[in-house]
């Protein structure tokens, strides 16, 4: 009888034991799953903000392009215009330089 008795409260005890494992195995699964869960909206945020900042970037280098393009074609507009102020100062000198020496030969 004290036999049985104790035969009864180990599974009793084993019973409880095995209920308690159960409960703490899916409390895990659960918890894993969250886990997992969390991990995959925050690897999906972090991928969006990744492609956000990288699009800006392309934005940033596109337009900045832009601008370069742009400074050139102004600076490449400047130098042409001194370029003919130039050569228009280079021809009047020359043509003030033969009209003097024209000037010259007939005096």
């Amino acid at each position: 009888m004290e036999a049985d008795a104790l035969r009864d409260g180990v599974d009793a005890l084993t019973s409880t034991y095995e209920g308690d494992m159960k409960k703490l195995e899916n409390d895990l699964i659960l918890e894993i799953n969250e886990r997992e869960e969390s991990d995959s909206r925050v690897g999906n945020y972090l991928t969006q903000e990744l492609r956000n900042i990288d699009d800006e970037v392309l934005d940033m280098i596109k337009k900045g392009s832009a601008n370069e393009k742009t400074h050139y074609d102004t600076i490449k507009q400047a130098v042409s215009d001194i370029r003919k102020e130039l050569n228009n100062e280079i021809w009047k000198r020359e043509q003030s330089h033969e009209q003097m020496i024209l000037l010259l030969e007939h005096s």
